[in-house]
């Protein structure tokens, strides 16, 4: 017998939009800022259904980080990585709550999330 087994999630690109920009990006205002498409342009981080709901708007985009004074661009696939990684290393945050985990999901949550896109690791907060 062995003594792990394996469970598989999907996860999609709404998912991780919404990790990030569901509490509008506010965990990441400590170290970047002005949201904008690849091109400069600015973004819509939401737009409506036929209903007229807010929903997600998933794209590629780049944030400004004040901190290291650089634009980043990150992809949908830069994201879904990240996700994975998060995933494979059990990384917490949050009050130890598992970054992947959509059930405690916080602000700190789409922190990490976004830092792990853009450098592989954590590198504020």
């Amino acid at each position: 017998m062995t003594e792990s087994f394996t469970i598989t999630k999907e996860v999609s690109y709404n998912d991780l939009w919404e990790m990030i920009w569901g509490s509008d990006g506010m965990g990441m205002t400590y170290w970047c800022d002005k949201i904008r498409k690849p091109d400069g342009k600015a973004i819509a981080l939401w737009k409506k259904d036929e209903n007229g709901n807010l929903i997600p708007n998933p794209q590629p985009f780049k944030v400004y980080d004040y901190e290291g004074e650089a634009w980043h661009e990150v992809s949908l696939e830069d994201l879904a990585e990240a996700f994975r990684h998060a995933d494979r290393e059990n990384l917490t945050h949050c009050g130890n709550y598992a970054i992947v985990d959509f059930e405690g999901q916080d602000a700190c949550n789409g922190d990490t999330l976004i830092q792990l896109a853009i450098w592989k690791e954590v590198i504020y907060g």
